[in-house]
Parts: C-alpha cells; sequence; structure tokens
C-alpha cells in the first residue's frame, strides 16, 4: 500500500509522535493467551485504556491533553 509512506513524512513534522495500534496490540497478545496466561495481565491494562477512552470520546480534543 502506497500511502503507508505517509505515517513517515508526518511523524517528522514537529510535535506528531506516532503510535501504535492498540487494536492490533490487543489482537496478538489474546491470540497468544492460549499459550502463555502470563498475557492476562497486558489484556487487563488494554482494557482499562480503551474503557478511559470510551469515557472521554465526547471530550473537545484539546481537553484531552
Amino acid at each position: 500500500m502506497r500511502w503507508l509512506g505517509v505515517y513517515d513524512k508526518i511523524a517528522t513534522l514537529e510535535g506528531i509522535q506516532i503510535a501504535g495500534c492498540l487494536a492490533h496490540a490487543r489482537r496478538y497478545y489474546h491470540e497468544a493467551l492460549s499459550n502463555d496466561k502470563k498475557r492476562q495481565n497486558c489484556l487487563s491494562n488494554l482494557s482499562n485504556i480503551y474503557e478511559i477512552e470510551r469515557a472521554n470520546k465526547s471530550m473537545n480534543p484539546l481537553d484531552r491533553k
């Protein structure tokens, strides 16, 4: 996909920090659960992050900082 190179250009802008996708991270941990139950703690932490995001979804982006 050609548009993926856009992230490299955006990341060079001052004040911009590229973050990974939590949905993908959560999926990989969930898939690994069948092999390693220690990952349950990570999934719980990711669930807490999703809860915070849902609670603040209606906030003005400037107020989220």
